[in-house]
């Protein structure tokens, strides 16, 4: 989420001013905004309970007074409905995806409090064709408001033909076939299932990569001594600039129980990657909808390796699924369309102001 937004306000260029407000209080993505670009950082007071919390965001959306407020998942539920006690309009708010706590079910009491307060908002805005449909027939949001903006990707940034040193300077020879993650270890992304299903392929002369930090980190490491694979999971830590470490794989993983549309999938689809993606939200969509081995079901573990196996054993394969993978990115999620897909929706919401 917090990657599309800075793309998003990147896009938008230096005549829009952004005052962005973290509700965990983290502005670790503020690196990637141009530096052209006039962004605010106020910070919340420490949560002192749930009252005082949404007083808190009342009060900032009174001092800042902005033309178009801007509110992102579960998590900034409470700026709504501070917006609704400042009587302050026009709201966008957007829905991009679920925690591990909804993979398989969305919480009653959400549910609940989506409906009440998403229905008055200028627009909802999400990001799968999944999201839509839940937004209009859990959320009972009127579908004149929910606006499906696919994903973009920077298809000039990520492209085929990036340089493949990063695969060196981690110890990868070019004869070894090298799968990768690429994101934030949490728990919806699955990666112990990844781990399973890696060691029981059984692949000779293939590597894993899970690039990246998180709190499963430890548990992951320990789950790679357990299934006997240490010496073929690499575990290179955060990479700022993924066009830096993609172009190294030979295939993208992803084995989330809960996503939507994954930006790491489509940076290394634009970057002619083949990918093996568990079915959940739109991952079928992005890769074609498409079967095996590019799509197995969620937690089938004799499925994921088979689909391991298939990549590994075939350049060819690789290859054709690969180039697919980059029109698709060409065609349908280019960086700008979903620029000015956003730039329209926040014109029309906040009444064309220029």
């Amino acid at each position: 989420m917090e990657l599309r937004v800075t793309r998003i306000i990147n896009g938008l260029g230096p005549d829009v001013r952004h005052t962005i407000v973290a509700i965990l209080g983290t502005y670790d993505a503020k690196e990637y905004i141009d530096r052209g670009i006039q962004v605010d950082y106020p910070r919340l007071p420490a949560k002192r309970g749930l009252a005082l919390h949404i007083r808190e965001l009342w009060k900032m959306i009174r001092l800042y007074k902005p033309d178009l407020l801007l509110t992102y998942n579960w998590g900034s539920i409470d700026a709504v409905l501070g917006a609704w006690l400042a009587g302050f309009r026009p709201v966008v708010h957007h829905e991009c995806g679920f925690g591990a706590e909804e993979s398989v079910r969305l919480k009653g009491r959400r549910v609940l409090a989506r409906r009440i307060l998403l229905r008055p908002v200028s627009a909802v805005a999400v990001t799968s064709r999944t999201l839509q449909t839940i937004s209009v027939e859990q959320f009972r949001i009127p579908s004149n408001k929910v606006h499906w903006i696919r994903t973009g990707v920077d298809v000039e940034k990520f492209r085929p033909g990036l340089s493949r040193d990063w695969r060196r300077q981690i110890g990868v020879a070019d004869n070894e076939v090298l799968f990768g993650f690429v994101g934030v270890m949490r728990a919806e992304k699955n990666l112990r299932f990844l781990l399973h299903a890696f060691a029981a392929a059984r692949i000779p002369n293939a590597r894993m990569a899970l690039i990246g930090e998180g709190a499963e980190r430890p548990m992951l490491e320990q789950a790679a001594r357990e299934e006997g694979i240490v010496d073929h999971v690499l575990f290179p830590g955060r990479v700022r600039d993924p066009a830096v470490c993609l172009p190294a794989l030979d295939v993208f993983v992803l084995s989330s129980c809960t996503e939507q549309t994954s930006n790491a999938m489509l940076e290394a689809m634009a970057c002619g990657l083949p990918a093996v993606s568990t079915d959940v939200g739109d991952s079928r969509e992005l890769l074609g909808n498409t079967g095996a081995p590019a799509i197995v079901p969620q937690g089938d573990v004799q499925a994921y390796s088979q689909a391991l196996q298939a990549l590994a054993q075939s350049t060819e394969l690789r290859e054709a699924l690969g180039a697919a993978n980059r029109r698709r990115c060409l065609e349908q999620y280019p960086l700008e369309r979903m620029v000015r897909e956003y730039g329209a929706l926040y014109d029309a919401a906040c009444g064309g102001l220029p």
